[in-house]
């Protein structure tokens, strides 16, 4: 081999390395960037539905105070501890209070676990519920489980 053929061999086996190892170095520097960037994207999504499931569970919560607080929910209640009530006159009753407050699912029930009134499946009207009868402080709990 001359000494020509050595030198062309060694500057473009040095070149070919170089190339190599930027190209290396700029891909993994590249990726990390990336990485780091979709990271931040994410964390800032996840936080952003943090704060829009917050305000609808606030909102969800205003509402149903809203219902458990109206003249209405309060003549269900008394009429309902008479001795004889009955609660087939307030069948439709969810539909209109959930209708009024812009609600999609909304049941009364009694303090049996009966469902007296259901906004999103009237049918049931009847039906136990029974999780509801179990002993859990439901205001403690909240509106929606913990994110």
């Amino acid at each position: 081999m001359s000494f020509r053929s050595k030198v062309f061999l060694s500057i473009t086996g040095t070149v070919v390395l170089a190339v190599w190892i930027v190209a290396g170095v700029v891909s993994t520097t590249v990726t990390k960037s990336f990485e780091r960037r979709e990271a931040q994207r994410t964390v800032s999504l996840v936080s952003q539905f943090h704060r829009e499931f917050d305000r609808r569970g606030s909102d969800v919560v205003r509402r149903i105070e809203a219902i458990a607080n109206s003249d209405g929910l309060l003549r269900i209640g008394v009429n309902l501890g008479t001795p004889q009530a009955d609660t087939a006159q307030y069948y439709s009753e969810a539909q209109t209070l959930a209708r009024e407050q812009s609600l999609d699912f909304l049941e009364l029930v009694a303090t049996d676990g009966s469902i007296i009134s259901s906004a999103e499946w009237p049918a049931r009207f009847g039906y136990k519920e029974d999780w509801l009868t179990q002993p859990v402080d439901w205001k403690a709990q909240g509106i929606f489980p913990p994110p």
